[in-house]
């Protein structure tokens, strides 16, 4: 890293250690401003500066890695052509966006083996919940979800019934 962060070789990426020294503060004072804990305005308004005038994005896996979480919630859907598991997701979506989480979503084509594939592959990113949308799941997938991970698997249906 050069002597000033503003001058980083191109493509080579921010990391937090540049918004500090660009803010003239710590690494522990850059991230207790990210994540939303209380420090001065002085101190919050100089971060905030340097990560506008950086581009540094926050490591949402370091982040994850030291809090033991993430923000976000896994859904998965037997099809995106069909507009009411695109209705859905959307729905699922708006939800998750306004807890200010972040919707990972996956596209099954309704292959039930797929669907063991994928929640295994979208628990390995420790979401904070899954959602499972169709009509049928195997038992292997049911088995898959674990006990500390809120999950929902739910039948939705198309047309109304009068």
């Amino acid at each position: 890293m050069s002597s000033k962060p503003d001058s980083l070789p191109s493509g080579e990426p921010v990391r937090m250690a540049d918004v500090a020294q660009l803010a003239g503060v710590s690494k522990m004072s850059v991230s207790s401003v990210l994540t939303g804990q209380h420090v001065s305005d002085d101190i919050r308004t100089r971060v905030m500066d340097a990560v506008r005038k950086t581009g540094y994005v926050a490591d949402a896996v370091a982040g994850a890695f030291s809090s033991g979480r993430t923000n976000v919630i896994a859904v998965i859907v037997p099809s995106l052509s069909s507009s009411n598991f695109a209705e859905t997701a959307r729905g699922i979506n708006d939800v998750v966006e306004q807890r200010n989480l972040r919707l990972l979503l996956a596209n099954t084509e309704y292959l039930l083996d797929r669907e063991e594939e994928l929640v295994r592959a979208l628990l390995s990113h420790q979401p904070r919940g899954i959602v499972v949308t169709g009509g049928k799941h195997t038992a292997k997938t049911r088995a898959c979800l674990p006990r500390s991970v809120p999950s929902k698997t739910f039948r939705t249906t198309t047309g109304c019934r009068r």
